[in-house]
């Protein structure tokens, strides 16, 4: 295809000696971060191009990441170790290897079939292959390293999304005490993260049965407090809750007191919590 050899010829002048100064000092290893970025960013055109039918960032977005293909091999090539034609080689092969229903005699009828006749030959490649296998798991911790030193370059802040309960007995309100962090010795109202696949309610639930270990039953929803902490975004719903079974038990926090509307300010707030403090007295005043 001309238009892939022309990009791989720009690519082999960008390196040569005479070529950009930036582009000949990169390496496999500085150019991980902007690996990772640019898939990230490929996610993003498809994103686009699902909302909005516009599938010109998406066509952008494969370039600079097709672009990281070329710029690896490249290298590799003149590190001696392979070139741009081995790695087509190398997935050309692998796609007519794994599917010999299409280009063997082999049939299947569902996909299902496939999957399983692709692990299987899968399997077999692998064998007096050396196993990668056991880097993969640090692999995929740097990645997300890499990914939040990229969103924190750009500006974007981590959406962490966690909920609240505002537990309540004779007209006071229970506040915990954090023992750990940045935060150590502030004031919270007890609650945690919403994992995938959790409502807010179910996640309240785990997350005070896991604090304190009580059964609540969860109540009013006050609102949704969101707050930019240094490092990410605080996304929080909060609700009122009443212990149904069990003694409120510290089991993550440093301290515990019930404190009467009157007695909020007596304790130093984390800054989200005191917009919590906020929505309680506006649904009493309501």
């Amino acid at each position: 295809m001309e238009a892939f050899d022309e990009l791989t010829e720009v690519v082999r002048r960008l390196r040569a000696e005479d070529g950009c100064p930036w582009d000949r000092e990169q390496t496999h290893m500085s150019l991980k971060p902007a690996c990772i970025e640019e898939a990230a960013e490929v996610i993003c055109g498809i994103n686009v191009y699902d909302r909005t039918g516009n599938p010109e960032n998406m066509k952008e977005e494969l370039g600079d990441l097709l672009l990281q293909v070329v710029m690896h091999a490249q290298i590799a090539s003149e590190e001696g170790l392979f070139t741009l034609e081995d790695v087509v080689n190398t997935i050309k092969e692998k796609m007519i290897r794994r599917h010999p229903h299409v280009f063997g005699d082999t049939r299947v009828n569902t996909a299902g079939e496939v999957l399983l006749n692709w692990e299987q030959i899968k399997a077999g490649e692998k064998k007096g292959r050396t196993d990668v296998s056991g880097f993969l798991p640090a692999a995929f911790e740097e990645a997300v390293d890499l990914i939040e030193t990229a969103r924190k370059r750009k500006g974007f802040l981590k959406r962490v999304h966690v909920v609240a309960a505002v537990l309540r007995k004779e007209g006071k309100i229970f506040a915990t005490q954090r023992g750990y962090g940045d935060y150590k010795d502030w004031w919270e109202f007890p609650g945690g993260k919403v994992e995938p696949g959790e409502s807010a309610e179910q996640a309240l639930e785990r997350e005070i049965r896991e604090e304190l270990a009580v059964k609540i039953q969860v109540g009013k929803f006050l609102g949704t407090v969101e707050y930019d902490y240094p490092d990410f975004h605080l996304v929080m719903d909060c609700f009122q809750a009443d212990v149904r079974e069990g003694e409120l038990t510290l089991l993550e926090h440093e301290a515990a007191r019930w404190l009467s509307l009157d007695e909020l300010d007596q304790v130093k707030w984390l800054p989200a919590d005191v917009e919590v403090i906020k929505l309680i007295l506006e649904s009493k005043g309501a």
